[in-house]
Formats: structure tokens, C-alpha cells, sequence
């Protein structure tokens, strides 16, 4: 509980200090500041808890999120990896990897989501087994 608390105060912080760039919050008092924090805390902490009362009912929606981040994020780790270890790729180069890796990823995932693919499970079971170790 303590860590998703401070979780909660770290990105209230935070919001806090990214508003004070802003003109329109650049000369608010710490009264202020420290009351607009409490109210984003409660805010953040409500906002964590609809999602987390909300999750049961999304299952497809976490199903279609979980699939399309496993196709993307690969090729783009890939890309990033690429990008900063070897010194002799271009920009099109690297950018027609990642697009090719992209469709590709893509492509597989929503085959895959569409036939409903399952496997027969093998059994478990030692029965008619002529193989006895112990």
C-alpha cells in the first residue's frame, strides 16, 4: 500500500512541477501548489481505483492492448537497440526495418487472434508408462 501511495505523490509531484512551466501557473503560492497536489492525489488515486474496479469487465480490451504491445514494442526495441549499437545504419534503413518488422509483427498477431489457434494438450498422466523411476 505504501508503495502505490507514493506512487500516487510522485506523479501528483510531478504534474505540480510540470504546471509551473506553464504561464498560467508560474506564480502560484505553496498554499496553492500544496493544495492543487492534495487534489491531484485524490484525483490520481480515484482514477487508479475506477481502473482498477473497471478491469474485470475489459478482459477483451486487455486481450486486444496485450496483443497489439507484444506486435509493436518488439520491433521497436529492435529499432532502438539498432539505432544506438551500430554506427552504420541510415535513417531509411533503420526506418524500413522497423516498418517491415511492424507489419510483419502485426500481421502474425492478428492471423493469429483471428483463427483462435489451440493446441491439443498432452496427458499428464505416468499410466501405461514403461518407464517406472521411482
Amino acid at each position: 500500500m505504501s508503495t502505490f501511495d507514493s506512487a500516487i505523490h510522485a506523479m501528483a509531484m510531478v504534474t505540480v512541477e510540470e504546471l509551473q512551466t506553464l504561464p498560467r501557473f508560474k506564480f502560484m503560492t505553496d498554499k496553492k501548489k500544496v493544495t492543487l497536489t492534495k487534489y491531484l492525489c485524490v484525483f490520481y488515486g480515484m482514477t487508479a481505483m475506477a481502473t482498477a474496479l473497471a478491469l474485470p469487465s475489459l478482459s477483451m480490451f486487455l486481450t486486444v492492448a496485450g496483443t497489439f504491445l507484444g506486435a509493436t514494442l518488439g520491433p521497436m526495441f529492435a529499432y532502438i537497440i539498432v539505432s544506438v549499437t551500430v554506427p552504420f545504419v541510415n535513417l531509411k534503413g533503420s526506418i524500413l526495418g522497423l516498418g517491415t518488422g511492424l507489419i510483419i509483427n502485426v500481421w502474425l498477431s492478428a492471423g493469429n487472434t483471428a483463427e483462435k489457434m489451440t493446441f491439443p494438450r498432452l496427458p499428464l498422466t505416468m499410466d501405461n508408462c514403461s518407464l517406472r523411476f521411482f
